[in-house]
């Protein structure tokens, strides 16, 4: 038997066509709100036109489940102003998948002030896993593989360094958005089941 195969998930959407759903208004964040607080966990991405959460302007946060993901364009929406997006993030209960979490927590917290709770890694407790050896830096696109047997294409990422406040988001750029947090719950199944096979649980808490 491939011991490679008990550690790959089945994808629970659509490569081609991800579900998502674009959040421009006070009123569709609200109704989005109302499914993600039902949720135990929760896949969390930024996109931004930079990497430097000093000078970057935000321009959405993906955030979703194992098969959706809503994407708040935060150039058109107040997030500040939204008390229960606030409460989502930062609410204890609730789970946050993240891939080099750092990066996307400090692009949060200096647009929004939002200080997210609950993070999970992916990046992080891959290190665990590998015991601190190998890469220094594991990419989402090689746990996408590891895990999930599935290749990410990355190059729309490109695109995003050129948008200012009124460019208009494409539906490839959407669907790139989407994948990275649909891509989490694979990688972070996969990743549990790794650690209650080598009784790690307790290096991944903080």
């Amino acid at each position: 038997m491939d011991p490679t195969k008990e550690i790959v998930k089945e994808l629970k959407f659509d490569p081609q066509n991800p579900e998502y759903v674009y959040i421009t208004t006070v009123e569709e964040a609200n109704k989005a709100i109302d499914d993600l607080e039902k949720e135990k966990a929760l896949g969390v991405d930024v996109e931004s036109n930079s990497l430097d959460p000093f000078q970057t302007m935000l321009l959405t946060i993906q955030i979703g489940n194992d098969h959706k993901t809503w994407i708040f364009d935060a150039r058109l929406l107040n997030l500040r102003e939204i008390p229960r997006f606030k409460s989502l993030l930062e609410n204890p209960q609730i789970i946050k998948i993240l891939h080099n979490g750092k990066f996307d927590y400090k692009q949060i917290k200096m647009t929004t002030g939002i200080e997210m709770a609950n993070l999970y890694d992916t990046m992080l407790t891959e290190s665990i896993l590998n015991a601190g050896l190998g890469a220094g830096y594991y990419k989402l696109k090689d746990l996408a593989m590891k895990y999930a047997n599935y290749n990410m294409s990355k190059e729309i990422r490109e695109t995003f360094i050129t948008m200012s406040k009124n460019s208009r988001l494409t539906d490839d750029q959407l669907k790139y958005g989407a994948i990275d947090t649909l891509i989490m719950f694979p990688i972070f199944e996969a990743q549990l089941q790794q650690l209650s096979k080598h009784k790690l649980f307790e290096y991944c808490q903080a």
